[in-house]
């Protein structure tokens, strides 16, 4: 029986790339866990279904060509929203939020991020880099976990 390696993420959104084992062609050709899909043949398919985009594959015979992103090219790659919030604050394509209210949120998924700042009062101050800024940040940045248990987060800072 074949497997797919074409998953959904809990609480992220599209379609990932899974069970990609070393030494297989996919792996070869340089696609890893958690990459995640955004075209199929020079068509966006971030807003198809796992069964749409698997019938584009098909579709595409032996040659298919699939842009993929990693997780940090993906951070940088969502929209801003017009009229968002993010948008009336200024935020930019490309731009990254890193910290909410002086917590470090780098390694928090989307929807984490998302939540933690739900649970600001009425003022919510954010640490926003563009990717220029990008790699001086991560120089010296602190490794941190984020989990979500019960509606509220444990973040445990931890020194590189």
């Amino acid at each position: 029986m074949h497997q797919s390696i074409l998953s959904v993420l809990p609480g992220e959104p599209g379609l990932f790339m899974t069970q990609v084992d070393s030494g297989r062609v996919a792996y070869n050709a340089g696609v890893r866990n958690e990459d995640r899909l955004l075209e199929v043949n020079g068509e966006n398919i971030e807003s198809y279904t796992h069964d749409e985009v698997v019938e584009k594959i098909k579709l595409g015979g032996k040659s298919v060509m699939l842009l993929l992103v990693d997780k940090e090219t993906d951070s940088f790659y969502r929209e801003v929203d017009k009229g968002s919030p993010a948008d009336k604050a200024g935020l930019r394509k490309m731009d990254r939020v890193v910290a909410v209210n002086g917590t470090d949120v780098d390694k928090c998924s989307h929807k984490q991020v998302v939540d933690w700042i739900r649970l600001c009062d009425n003022t919510c101050s954010f640490l926003v880099v563009d990717k220029d800024t990008d790699q001086m940040y991560k120089q010296v940045s602190h490794l941190l976990t984020c989990s979500l248990s019960s509606s509220a987060y444990n973040i445990d800072n931890m020194l590189r």
